[in-house]
C-alpha cells in the first residue's frame, strides 16, 4: 500500500523485488527496483541525473495507480464481483 500511495503522489520509489511482489508494474517504467546496495546507488544516480525521464516514470506510475487502484476502479471491480455472485 505504501508503494501505491507514493506512486499516486508522483514520488520516485525505489524498492526491492519483494516490495513490489503482486503488483504488475515494470522496473524503470513505473518504479525503480533494486535488490543490492550497488543497484540502489545506480537508481539514485539515475533519479538525480535524468529529470526529464523521471517525470515520465512518475507520470506512468500515477496513471498505473489511477487506472488500477483508484476508488472508482476498485468500486467497478467489486460491483462486477457482486453481480457475478448474485447471478450464478
Amino acid at each position: 500500500t505504501k508503494i501505491l500511495v507514493g506512486m499516486a503522489m508522483k514520488m520516485p520509489i525505489i524498492t526491492t523485488a519483494l516490495g513490489v511482489e503482486g503488483i504488475a508494474i515494470e522496473d524503470n517504467k513505473h518504479i525503480f527496483v533494486a535488490d543490492t546496495l550497488d543497484e540502489y546507488m545506480e537508481k539514485i544516480e539515475s533519479i538525480l541525473q535524468n529529470e526529464k525521464n523521471i517525470q515520465i516514470i512518475l507520470e506512468n506510475a500515477y496513471n498505473f495507480v489511477k487506472n488500477n487502484y483508484s476508488q472508482e476502479k476498485v468500486g467497478e471491480t467489486r460491483l462486477e464481483i457482486y453481480k457475478k455472485l448474485t447471478h450464478d
